[in-house]
């Protein structure tokens, strides 16, 4: 096939088309670091507004 049969039949629209793909995975650290940020987030969210109702 020539190069220009190449570029008809090609996915991409536009841009420059990626020699690999370049997908990294999520490290099990940071998964469970921002999983435990939610929790306890969520959690001061929840337990905050109990003092202020006593007011």
């Amino acid at each position: 096939k020539t190069n220009q049969e190449e570029e008809k039949i090609s996915p991409f629209e536009c841009g420059i088309s990626p020699f690999k793909t370049n997908m990294v995975p999520f490290s099990l650290q940071f998964f469970l670091i921002t999983i435990i940020f939610i929790i306890f987030d969520v959690e001061i969210a929840l337990i905050i507004p109990f003092p202020m109702t006593s007011v």
